[in-house]
């Protein structure tokens, strides 16, 4: 069963991981939420229930500039990890929205809850 609280959005882009046992480890994100990400490691496992830490620039044109960010290893397989955002501010909050909602109050998120909310008769 999948505890995702916001919808995913496929993003790839370079995401550097610094887990201490191994130094810094490459990958390449394949998905995101305001939640977490999923990374493609290669042939590096790290294991579930170990925190680290990511770096990765959200943007192609680079004008957000790169997200530092702690997070936790909540699934490892072959194909990768799946990573849990931990303890991030608002400066990363609002790039996260801005990127998966396409605006950074996340208004679109707002109508849509608001949407749901109306009755049958309007």
């Amino acid at each position: 069963m999948e505890h995702r609280w916001s919808p995913r959005k496929p993003l790839h882009v370079d995401v550097v991981i610094h887990y201490p046992p191994l130094g810094l480890v490459r990958g390449t994100s394949r998905d995101i939420s305001l939640d977490g990400m999923f990374v493609d490691t290669g042939r590096i496992l790290i294991p579930t229930g170990e925190t680290v830490e990511i770096c990765f620039r959200p943007g192609e044109d680079g004008v957000q500039g790169h997200l530092h960010m702690d997070a936790e290893v909540i699934h490892a397989s072959s194909a990768g990890i799946g990573l849990l955002f931990r303890d991030y501010g608002p400066d990363a909050l609002l790039t996260l929205k801005t990127l998966l909602l396409g605006d950074p109050e996340g208004r679109v998120a707002e109508l849509c809850r608001i949407k749901s909310l109306r009755s049958p008769a309007h």
